[in-house]
């Protein structure tokens, strides 16, 4: 009987173990202001079932994306201690905050782009990466995963060819109409100055 009731209470709390519900920290970017958000898990999750659910959350908060960005980072951040609720238990999600440090998260970030990475990892990437629950402060500081997208190397040789294409055709346009080479030099060397202050603003994401 005694065996009985042991294992009764062993199968009890491995099943309360797995229905452990928690939360993780992520943070976008929201009209020029990085905000953060949480997102529910449970210690019974996968890491593929994990991903999944980091991603269901990431698109619905509705991240401001520019036209030229193209693949998704994920970054381990530290919020600022300004910004970051010395309650874990205040729902005032989602906030804004101040990202004082962060870090590349190079597996997380091929697995975000494709979970079935995870298969077969079990819970490991759970255990692994306690720092991202708010309840949890690593070292005095909070952590999130930061998830920003960069520019897309792509278009941007595209926009430096199509810059050069673009001024060539203006030039020409220019110089043959007013009959004055001058001008169509002018006119050429203005539309490639326009377009690399265009490309050098989005080549400064590539350093963020």
């Amino acid at each position: 009987m005694a065996s009985s009731s042991s294992s009764s209470f062993i199968g009890q709390a491995l099943t309360n173990s797995r229905d452990h519900h928690f939360d993780w920290s992520i943070v976008v970017l929201k009209n020029g202001v990085h905000t953060v958000y949480n997102v529910e898990l449970h210690s019974g999750m996968t890491g593929t079932t994990a991903m999944h659910a980091i991603r269901k959350a990431y698109k619905g908060t509705k991240p401001t994306i520019l036209w030229f960005h193209a693949r998704s980072l994920l970054k381990d951040a530290v919020i600022s201690s300004f910004t970051a609720s010395p309650d874990p238990e205040a729902q005032d999600y989602p906030r804004s905050v101040i990202i004082a440090s962060n870090r590349p998260l190079i597996e997380l970030t091929k697995a975000f782009h494709d979970p079935s990475l995870l298969a077969g990892s079990g819970a490991a990437l759970i255990r692994e990466n306690p720092q991202f629950n708010p309840k949890n402060p690593t070292d005095g500081h909070y952590h999130a995963i930061l998830i920003k997208t960069e520019a897309s190397r792509w278009l941007f040789v595209v926009g430096m060819a199509s810059t050069i294409l673009v001024a060539s055709v203006i030039g020409y346009v220019v110089g043959h109409f007013t009959r004055t080479a001058i001008l169509g030099v002018v006119a050429g060397a203005t539309t490639v100055s326009v377009f690399a202050f265009i490309q050098a603003s989005i080549g400064c994401s590539f350093k963020e």
